[in-house]
């Protein structure tokens, strides 16, 4: 049997949008596994035929790829794979984070290009990499039409390199779509009902899926303003009330110093050992207008969680009967203390009922915890 595109794009199609063996194997996803089989052409009808390619193809990705896979600074030239635990479903298909190619590094703002290692579906506007310009792979083209940027704690190991002529030459197709350097391999051009065409549109789907997910990072990346001055006296007004308290990292903002904090054991609310309740503590700050009148750690009941492969979400009440949280301000953030990153999530209150409800966009990583602020402001209830 002939090799063709519609195979190609039959086989990009099963390694982008269906779940992988550890998914398939896995009880937590048996719902969306049944959802997706419902729609999935290739996942009801896998013959063994197409298991077998399936298995060379998957082989033939990764026959160069260093055993020991490393994750050095990030640095333009990385082929970087996204970081596995990003892998999420949407609309009943399951995402697998894409191999992408560094094109800059801005602090933790890194922009990528995503790449496919079979040059079947390679067409204008990709740039075919030479064998000779590239470290690690065997063969792989770049889509000078699908860059993006995402967060540095998004990145994976690094499974190769290219030379940086190569670098230079996306960022000038990326400006002028015509250009092509002269050492690249020419493409062969689009035809009507074309399958690549097809492909492109899977490959946008699927880089919009992962950088929409770098979104509030960046956003948070940008609009961080809080000067040096403001810091330090967040973070002396807090040890003044605590002073063996301790941060998970040095923080940078605001909203780190409040929300990475680390309370001293002796402080802890003691949570009673009874049925399989879970417990989080917040952190409770008190301001008198600008001034920080107190810190404690507050315990607040969990009443649900979403399991680990769905987009997260939290609610539980907060369970210290003293603290009125009548127009208090509730502060939601995803923490992710390994690459010291911290997200905001979208926080509902019912005050009267003491219960809150937090949602992010896409499940945790292994790495990260929900961590939750809450501030009280006595100059604002006084008004």
């Amino acid at each position: 049997m002939n090799y063709t595109r519609k195979h190609a794009l039959a086989l990009a199609r099963q390694l982008r949008t269906c779940p992988p063996l550890s998914i398939k194997q896995s009880d937590h996803h048996a719902e969306q596994i049944k959802a997706h089989n419902r729609i999935c052409p290739f996942c009801t009808t896998f013959l063994k035929d197409e298991i077998e390619a399936w298995d060379d193809f998957v082989q033939h990705i990764e026959s160069n790829f260093s055993d020991a896979l490393k994750t050095p600074p990030a640095a333009p030239g990385q082929i970087r794979k996204l970081d596995p635990d990003l892998g999420c479903w949407k609309n009943n298909y399951y995402y697998t984070p894409p191999d992408v190619l560094i094109l800059s590094v801005d602090d933790t703002i890194i922009t990528v290009a995503q790449i496919w290692p079979d040059m079947t579906l390679a067409g204008p506007g990709d740039l075919v990499v030479p064998r000779n310009l590239m470290h690690g792979l065997s063969e792989l083209f770049i889509e000078t039409w699908n860059i993006y940027a995402v967060d540095q704690s998004f990145l994976g190991p690094c499974t190769g390199t290219v030379e940086n002529k190569v670098v230079d030459a996306v960022r000038q197709m990326d400006e002028a779509p015509d250009f092509l350097p002269s050492w690249a391999i020419v493409p062969i051009p689009l035809k009507e009902n074309d399958p690549r065409q097809f492909f492109r549109e899977l490959e946008i789907e699927t880089g919009y899926v992962f950088s929409s997910m770098a979104v509030p990072l960046l956003v948070a990346h940008v609009e961080k303003e809080t000067t040096p001055d403001i810091l330090e006296s967040m973070i002396m007004f807090i040890k003044n009330k605590i002073p063996d308290i301790n941060w998970d990292w040095a923080p940078q903002s605001i909203d780190a110093c409040l929300a990475a904090v680390r309370f001293p054991d002796h402080l802890l609310p003691m949570s009673a050992a009874q049925d399989d309740t879970q417990y989080l503590t917040a952190a409770y700050y008190v301001f008198d207008g600008e001034d920080l009148a107190g810190v404690v750690p507050v315990e607040c009941r969990i009443e649900h969680q979403t399991p680990s492969c769905d987009p997260f979400s939290i609610s539980g009440v907060v369970d210290a009967p003293e603290i009125d949280v009548t127009g208090d301000e509730f502060k939601g953030f995803i923490k992710d203390s390994t690459n010291r990153v911290l997200t905001a999530c979208d926080v509902h209150v019912d005050p009267g009922q003491r219960r809150f409800m937090a949602a992010f966009h896409r499940p945790l990583t292994a790495d990260e915890q929900f961590c939750l602020v809450i501030l009280h402001n006595n100059a604002s209830l006084d008004r």
